[in-house]
């Protein structure tokens, strides 16, 4: 998790490290491609966060969740 931290997100870490990963999951402009993955994702966050009393940053995982994708 550290190595991951040091690149400051999870998706510069795998356009870095793990290019074929990117690729397959993210666009052009860094944007998840496909709609599904993206939910999956934004539950997931706000999961964590939730049980982890992070209530500050609860916001984008929202966001996420209910955006246009």
């Amino acid at each position: 998790m550290r190595e991951v931290k040091s690149y400051g997100s999870a998706a510069a870490y795998l356009q870095a490290v793990k290019p074929e990963i990117y690729e397959r999951r993210f666009d052009e402009v860094g944007n998840i491609r496909s709609g599904t993955e993206a939910t999956r994702v934004a539950v997931i966050l706000f999961t964590d966060k939730f049980l982890s009393f992070q209530w500050a940053e609860l916001g984008l995982s929202l966001y996420l969740l209910g955006g246009d994708r």
